[in-house]
Parts: structure tokens; sequence; C-alpha cells
């Protein structure tokens, strides 16, 4: 899945700290049963998959916010 590809790339490894990690490993692993699920045609597995993938995103967007800053102080 090209979300999935995205994540590996260089520009998204943001930190090399394990909360990072964390964050990006649970994205690869929701995005790709969101693939599964719209291969199955699992319109309720869909959903769920992409609101947990879209509250991943925004999670990890605030640990790198509050890290920057904590760096910053």
């Amino acid at each position: 899945m090209k979300l999935t590809a995205l994540s590996d790339a260089a520009e998204f490894k943001v930190f090399q700290t394990p909360d990072y990690r964390t964050y990006s490993a649970e994205f690869r692993r929701t995005a790709d049963l969101l693939a599964k699920m719209a291969e199955a045609k699992n319109l309720d597995g869909c959903a769920l998959n992409y609101v947990q993938l879209t509250m991943n995103c925004v999670n990890c967007h605030k640990y790198v916010r509050s890290t920057r800053l904590a760096r910053l102080d």
C-alpha cells in the first residue's frame, strides 16, 4: 500500500526514539489492515481503520510538536 511505503520514506523519520518508532509501526500496521479491509470490501472495517489511522496521525503530530518544543527549551 502506498501509505505504508510513504511512512518508510526518509523524510518521515523525524526522530529515532522508541515512541516515534511505535507511532510509525502502528501507522504501517493500520494502513496495511485498511488495505486488507478495502480488498475484502468490508466497509465497516475500512471505516474503523480509517479513523484509527487518522487518530494515529494526530497523536504522532502532537508527539512530534511537543518533542520539538521540549528540545527548544
